[in-house]
């Protein structure tokens, strides 16, 4: 399974309701239209067509499209959770600020971090493999980070999964093998007593 996946959105298509099992991560971008959502602090957001942020499913709430003439499009980079752990670990945190802020929203005027998304996506079109496309998307992290320094303490929330989601994560890369409670406790630090 590649690590990063492109999704196409429009007013025709229908909000996934239910909560993804382990919270889907990576960059929603606008192409036409607006998005209005609540960030996990509660503060309403609005990303107008050429908008983009990086994002964690579980922080996004009260979401609402408004189109201009029924033309309401945007596209979601959704970004493997371990390319987020990886890139930490290549971060010196000690070098960069905590922050209590949830949104960090980019617009056409951040080029460099444009033009290594568009890269991205005209790579996944392509066919490119999964390492190209694992060192481009830590090259957007690192752009990103390069305009707001403070986005280190959302990517390193954004990257740490809970007991429950490491479980759910690795029954869904391993799906096909035999998955026995005995075999799979040891990979999440557990002990079968």
């Amino acid at each position: 399974m590649s690590p990063i996946e492109l999704h196409q959105f429009n007013t025709q298509t229908r909000r996934k309701s239910d909560r993804y099992p382990v919270e889907r991560n990576g960059v929603f971008i606008v192409k036409s239209g607006q998005f209005h959502y609540c960030d996990k602090s509660g503060k309403p957001i609005t990303l107008n067509a050429g908008d983009f942020l990086l994002y964690s499913s579980g922080d996004i709430s009260k979401v609402k499209m408004i189109n201009e003439n029924g033309n309401f499009k945007a596209e979601s980079l959704v970004i493997d959770v371990s390319l987020f752990q990886k890139f930490i670990t290549y971060t010196n945190n000690t070098a960069h600020t905590a922050s209590d802020r949830e949104s960090f929203i980019f617009t056409p005027e951040n080029t460099s971090v444009n033009k290594i998304l568009d890269l991205i996506k005209n790579q996944l079109a392509e066919g490119a493999t999964d390492d190209s496309l694992e060192f481009m998307v830590l090259a957007l992290l690192s752009e990103m980070v390069h305009e707001y320094p403070d986005l280190v303490a959302f990517i390193h929330r954004i990257s740490i999964l809970t007991t429950s989601q490491q479980l759910i994560q690795y029954v869904e890369d391993n799906i096909s093998a035999d998955l026995t409670i005995d075999a799979v406790a040891p990979k999440l630090g557990i002990v079968v007593v």
